[in-house]
């Protein structure tokens, strides 16, 4: 439950509901023959072993600037007349493998990912229509393709392959990224630097974010086969300030040449460091405006092709 503050500045409750373990309906219209769009949320890497922290970041992922709501619940359904639904995911992205996190290779993660979210009946996505747009910051892009990527073949590859699956797939129109390092990131090797006895266990999605990494780029290869038989779209926003760590020590997480994916269409530099850049002052912000703009497009399209317009 988080909150959102009203013009008097007392915040007022927002509910959400968990439709499984991994998928949280942040917000859905009363009437479901609104939805005009479903739209899925991914959070990144998270550097804790602290497990309520990793449960907890389908939420904080997506905080405005000030931390004071989570704009998956406000902002975003007001620019759609509150007639889109707006789920977040939430999976196993610790960096440091403990008893019960940091467990999960990619594939891993892709495969408990097809299961939790386009599978289930109840979180029942994908299945209306509606355009269906996917929204990832850092590592979540990398799962959101590998996921894809494992859906798909699923589908060819099965004999009598899930319809959930096949609407899925065919309703996907857009994919949009915070920050992803699709060819890697160098900060995954920040062990190397360290002496060992400060060094930790660390999980296996690290190895997945080295530079060079032979998976990843074969990851990258199916997705844009992918993206090309499904018609789907995409757009990635860069960082273009550092992060600062430890006094004057600042870092640029994920670089230019990393986020400029060959399978990403459009790309724009943001005036954010990597773990803002998908937390939006305002409204107005780039942060968010780039993603309405993206989205609406979609929404526009479907709309218009089935007569109905979109005001």
């Amino acid at each position: 439950m988080v909150f959102r503050a009203t013009k008097g500045g007392t915040p007022s409750r927002l509910k959400s509901v968990w439709l499984s373990d991994s998928v949280n309906e942040m917000f859905k219209p009363e009437n479901e023959d609104d939805i005009l769009c479903e739209i899925l949320f991914f959070h990144g890497l998270q550097v804790t072993a602290d497990k309520k922290k990793v449960r907890e970041a389908h939420r904080t992922t997506w905080l405005t600037a000030d931390g004071k709501q989570c704009w998956l619940q406000t902002f975003l359904p007001d620019a759609f007349d509150r007639k889109v639904r707006v789920l977040s995911v939430t999976y196993d992205s610790a960096a440091f493998k403990t008893s019960s996190t940091g467990r999960f290779d990619l594939f891993l993660t892709g495969e408990s990912l097809v299961g939790s979210v386009i599978r289930n009946a109840t979180v029942n996505v994908g299945q209306r229509g509606v355009p269906v747009i996917l929204v990832a910051h850092s590592f979540g892009g990398i799962a959101v393709k590998q996921m894809l990527v494992q859906a798909h073949h699923e589908m060819v590859s099965r004999r009598d392959p899930s319809p959930r699956i096949e609407n899925f797939l065919w309703n996907v129109k857009g994919v949009f990224f915070y920050a992803t390092p699709h060819l890697g990131a160098s900060i995954a090797d920040y062990q190397s630097c360290l002496p060992s006895s400060w060094k930790t266990v660390q999980g296996p999605v690290l190895e997945e974010l080295l530079p060079l990494n032979p998976k990843g780029s074969r990851l990258n290869a199916k997705f844009v086969e992918l993206k090309k038989k499904h018609q789907i779209c995409s757009m990635c926003l860069i960082e273009k300030e550092r992060m600062k760590l430890l006094g004057p020590i600042s870092i640029t997480v994920v670089d230019e040449g990393s986020a400029r994916d060959i399978s990403t269409e459009e790309t724009r530099p943001i005036d954010a460091d990597h773990l803002n850049i998908c937390k939006p002052e305002r409204e107005t912000s780039e942060r968010f405006t780039y993603l309405r703009h993206f989205i609406q497009g979609f929404v526009m399209e479907s709309q218009y092709s089935s007569g109905e317009g979109f005001s």
